[in-house]
C-alpha cells in the first residue's frame, strides 16, 4: 500500500518558482520554448528542458520532484543495520532501494527512483504495511548498498539495471514474486527503417516497440491507447498534461493489431474484453543494455 504518495495539483514549474530555483520570468521563457518545440511534435518535459538550458541543476530538479510529489529528500542515507536487512539484499540492489525504518504499520524506504512503482507495491502487498518513501540521489544509494552488502558489492557495480534472467523464468527475491516479460529493442532509427521494410506481422511488433520508445523519448509518464471509431488515438502524459501523438496514424485493422500485440507482450489474456487486466513488460535496448524501460500495462473495457 502506497501512502497516498503521488498526488499533485499544480505544474512542476510552479514548484520550482516556489522553491526559488527559478523566477517567474524564467518559467515563462521555458514554457514559450516548450510550445515552440510542441509545434514541431517534440514534447520535452519542463524539468528536463530547464536543466538542459542551465536554468537549474540536476540536484535542484531532484529536490523539486521530491517537494512536488511530497517525498522526503535526503542527500545521504541514514543506515540502520537491523532495518536495512529487512529485505533481501538482491532485491534491494536490483531496485536501488534501502529500508530505513520498519514499524508495525509502516516501512520507510530510501529509493533513487520512487517512480518505479512495482517493487514498492510488492513490498506493501507482501508486508501488509504502508510505504513511506524518501528520495535519495543514485550515487548515495549505490555507496550505501556497497557498505551494507559488501559480499554483493561487485553486483552493485555490474547491475546497472540489466536483468540477469529471461522472460521464461520466474525470479523470487526476498519472498516477493516478480516475473518480467523482457524484449530487446533496437534503436529508434533502426525501428523506423524496419517499419518501412517489414512484413505485416513483424510490422506490428516493430510498430509497438517504436510507439513505446517514442513515448520514453518524449518524457511521458503514461501512454494512453484509446480505441476510437476506425482508428487508435494515442496520447502521452507529460508533466501531468495529456498530449496527442500524431507522428503516425493507426487505423482499422492495424489499430486492433497494436492492442493485441501490447496484450501479448504484457502476458494478458488476449480474448478477455469484458474485465480490466493488468500486465507488465520490460524493454531492454539491444545496443545499450544498461538502458531498460519497465512498463506497467493496464486495460479496461470501453464502449465505442
Amino acid at each position: 500500500m502506497l501512502d497516498k504518495l503521488f498526488r499533485f495539483t499544480r505544474p512542476l514549474g510552479e514548484t520550482l518558482v516556489e522553491l526559488g530555483f527559478i523566477t517567474t520570468s524564467d518559467l515563462r521563457k521555458a514554457l514559450r520554448y516548450q510550445k515552440r518545440l510542441k509545434r514541431k511534435n517534440k514534447h520535452v518535459p519542463i524539468g528536463k528542458m530547464l536543466v538542459k538550458r542551465k536554468f537549474i541543476t540536476l540536484d535542484q530538479l531532484r529536490i523539486a520532484y521530491a517537494h512536488h510529489y511530497q517525498f522526503h529528500y535526503l542527500t545521504e542515507v541514514p543506515i540502520n543495520e537491523v532495518n536495512s536487512h529487512y529485505l533481501d539484499p538482491h532485491f534491494c540492489i536490483a531496485n536501488k532501494l534501502i529500508p530505513l525504518d520498519v514499524s508495525d504499520k509502516m516501512i520507510h524506504v530510501a529509493s533513487s527512483n520512487p517512480f518505479n512503482f512495482r517493487p514498492l507495491a510488492e513490498i506493501g502487498v507482501q508486508s501488509k504495511k504502508m510505504i513511506r518513501i524518501s528520495m535519495v540521489p543514485g550515487k548515495a544509494i549505490t555507496r550505501c548498498l556497497q557498505q551494507l552488502y559488501p559480499e554483493h558489492a561487485m553486483g552493485v557495480e555490474k547491475w546497472k539495471g540489466t536483468p540477469s534472467y529471461t522472460s521464461e523464468r520466474q525470479h523470487h527475491i526476498g519472498g516477493i514474486h516478480e516475473r518480467e516479460n523482457i524484449y530487446e529493442a533496437p534503436p529508434l532509427k533502426t525501428l523506423e527503417e524496419l517499419l518501412l521494410s517489414s512484413q505485416e506481422i513483424a510490422l506490428t511488433e516493430h510498430l509497438v516497440t517504436w510507439l513505446l520508445l517514442k513515448a520514453v523519448k518524449a518524457g511521458a509518464s503514461d501512454i494512453h491507447f484509446e480505441p476510437a471509431e476506425g482508428r487508435l488515438r494515442i496520447r502521452h502524459r507529460i508533466d501531468g498534461v495529456l498530449y496527442d501523438f500524431n507522428e503516425r496514424h493507426i487505423v482499422d485493422e492495424q489499430a486492433a493489431a497494436v492492442i493485441s500485440r501490447l496484450k501479448v507482450m504484457a502476458k494478458m489474456t488476449l480474448d478477455e474484453r469484458q474485465k480490466p487486466q493488468d500486465g507488465r513488460l520490460l524493454l531492454v535496448m539491444k545496443d545499450e543494455p544498461q538502458f531498460r524501460y519497465d512498463f506497467r500495462v493496464a486495460s479496461s473495457p470501453t464502449i465505442n
